[in-house]
């Protein structure tokens, strides 16, 4: 399994802690003889593909001004340069362990081991909602059509997408999912129990229309008909 859209990753590990206390719903109240307890500090870890590039240099500076802001400990770590790309997913790998077993994830995060592509759509079939938070931090994420919505597409998985662009016409044409501000956990929280709280029947009927549009619309033979379509029209010659 490739790492190569980092940006993604980190969005994820940025909106997970939020989430999970969104998810859990809210705690209760502290009686009127308790002092009121302070807030643990928000840990953010930011791994990079390097130090070397002015990209970075300026995402490392950006990272830690609004750490500052919210009052966040950000952790920003990478390998010397970009191709060490092992060294990149170890770091990663690590922060992901560390955030599951921390007492506070209430056990209800699993961090799973990287699967061949064969069989990778046979994991995505087994989840009950596949969540994509992409954040509109850059143009590319605002007009991504990532691989993981197809993915849960075809095995009929509800999807939780980012009101972006590039994915939000896809989920409303066709019903997959609902679309969320990718900024707010606990509207990504609330469309997370709107799915897994749908009657059984709704349920159902979500699934054969998101199969439906998978294999009569999005597979790749139609959708390379269109690709092809647009080269014509660029190139001015058939391809």
């Amino acid at each position: 399994m490739k790492f190569s859209k980092f940006s993604y990753v980190l969005a994820a590990l940025i909106v997970m802690a939020s989430l999970l206390a969104a998810c859990g719903g809210a705690a209760p109240a502290p009686a009127a003889t308790q002092a009121p307890q302070q807030a643990e500090k928000i840990y953010i870890p930011v791994i990079s593909k390097g130090f070397q590039h002015q990209f970075w240099q300026a995402v490392k500076l950006g990272a830690e001004q609004e750490g500052k802001a919210l009052n966040a400990e950000v952790n920003f770590i990478g390998p010397a340069t970009e191709s060490e790309v092992a060294q990149q997913i170890d770091m990663l790998q690590a922060e992901l362990d560390t955030l599951a077993a921390d007492p506070g994830s209430g056990g209800r995060i699993r961090v799973l081991p990287a699967v061949p592509p064969t069989e990778l759509l046979d994991w995505v079939a087994a989840a009950d909602v596949v969540v994509m938070p992409i954040q509109p931090s850059t143009l590319n994420h605002r007009l991504t059509t990532p691989n993981k919505l197809f993915e849960a597409m075809a095995v009929g998985v509800p999807v939780v997408a980012s009101d972006l662009p590039g994915m939000a016409g896809i989920v409303r044409e066709t019903g997959c999912g609902l679309l969320v501000d990718p900024t707010d956990p606990a509207a990504i929280a609330a469309a997370i129990r709107e799915i897994l709280g749908a009657p059984a029947a709704e349920r159902r009927a979500r699934r054969q229309r998101v199969l439906a549009a998978a294999h009569q619309t999005y597979d790749w033979e139609r959708q390379m008909a269109v690709l092809l379509d647009e080269y014509t029209a660029l190139t001015g010659r058939r391809w």
